[in-house]
């Protein structure tokens, strides 16, 4: 429960996400370098270096035991990304390593984990990748679930 921070409301404080909401948990605080895994068998679909904000990031499309898509998102990546592409992964194979401190690598945050479930197949012309919406999107459905949730429910073999 400390590690949840999906659907955390952020207030009108003037910030850059001021009345949104939260797409992911946050997770692995401080951990430099921390190594991060695949959470599902599936085929990566995207990876940006560097990106303004996200840092590294690897959005995986996986199914679940039903036959359902999913995509499992990561970011705050640091630049030495495992995966490519079109790459087909395992459950627990390594994806990259959290990015350093407050550097371009990891989106100039404190070294963490953004993770989060967006729910159906990874449309690239479908622009749904985000880290956080806001208030009126949040209410109306958006394809986000809370990942904790989801993984107890619907990713149990």
């Amino acid at each position: 429960p400390k590690r949840r921070s999906y659907g955390i409301h952020i207030g009108n404080n003037g910030g850059p996400f001021s009345n949104r909401h939260h797409m992911g948990d946050d997770v692995a605080w401080d951990l430099e370098h921390e190594t991060i895994v695949a959470i599902g068998d599936g085929i990566v679909r995207r990876v940006v270096i560097g990106q303004h904000s996200w840092g590294g990031l690897v959005i995986v499309e996986h199914r679940d035991h039903e036959g359902e898509f999913f995509c499992s998102l990561y970011s705050h990546l640091g630049p030495l990304v495992a995966v490519r592409v079109g790459d087909v992964i395992e459950q627990g194979q390594k994806i990259g390593s959290l990015g350093r401190t407050h550097t371009w690598e990891g989106g100039g945050y404190r070294a963490h984990l953004h993770f989060g479930i967006h729910q159906g197949p990874y449309e690239q012309e479908r622009p749904w990748v985000t880290g956080y919406l806001r208030n009126e999107l949040f209410q109306a459905g958006h394809g986000w679930v809370d990942p904790q949730v989801f993984i107890r429910k619907r990713l149990k073999r």
